[in-house]
């Protein structure tokens, strides 16, 4: 019987790439730190945004009459641009062609779904198309490397 390599060989021609040839234990251990720190880091993060949000509805509050005051000609000021704006030929027709551009990804999107196909691999798979031969190799072996790495899938490396 063989014994398990412990060594993902995976390699190509660029420089410094994610998948020259590592130690997928050691780059599982990388993983394991970066995704702990990470998530301790998010976590940081959202305690501080919910502090910083009490605060500065505290602040709003406490001082509601400035704040008033200020929305009330900030928002006259950006109405009368927003006007300005939108009475711009180009602006009216580029925002037409986005509301277009949508509606058509979506429909595309459900018309996929339905058909019992996977949205976000569809994504991927577009992203990837629109890559070079190289850089789609690149995308895909890190995304299988770190895969392995966090173990989620395939123990056979």
């Amino acid at each position: 019987m063989t014994e398990p390599n412990d060594r993902a060989v995976i390699g190509n021609n660029s420089e410094a790439s994610a998948t020259d040839i590592v130690n997928v234990k050691q780059l599982e251990n990388v993983l394991r730190v970066c995704r702990a720190e990470y998530n301790a880091g998010a976590q940081v993060k959202r305690h501080a945004n919910e502090k910083i949000r009490d605060e500065r509805n505290d602040f709003k509050l406490r001082n509601a009459d400035v704040y008033e005051e200020i929305n009330a000609i900030m928002h006259s000021a950006k109405e009368r641009m927003q006007q300005k704006l939108r009475s711009s030929e180009n602006y009216t027709k580029a925002e037409e062609e986005k509301r277009d551009g949508s509606l058509r990804m979506k429909a595309a999107l459900k018309k996929l779904k339905d058909a019992g196909g996977d949205v976000q691999a569809f994504k991927i798979a577009n992203k990837m198309a629109d890559m070079d031969p190289v850089e789609r190799e690149e995308f895909f072996d890190a995304i299988d490397l770190y895969a392995k790495g966090l173990r989620l899938w395939g123990d056979g490396f």
